[in-house]
């Protein structure tokens, strides 16, 4: 219903604000841990999922 529309807007925007963010800086935006994370949003909006796990050694 509502509630889950408000939280995909909320996921939208936060990737909206990320981006706008990135073009207002002239810096270069890498290794500030964030890529996963944006993925993740990626990956939900889309309908999927993005799990980590620990790698066997």
């Amino acid at each position: 219903g509502d509630v889950k529309k408000e939280e995909e807007e909320e996921e939208t925007d936060v990737i909206a604000d990320f981006q706008e963010r990135i073009i207002q800086s002239n810096k270069q935006m890498y290794g500030h841990g964030i890529g996963l994370p944006i993925c993740r949003l990626y990956a939900e909006f889309f309908g999927g999922s993005l799990t980590l796990r620990q790698a066997s050694r």
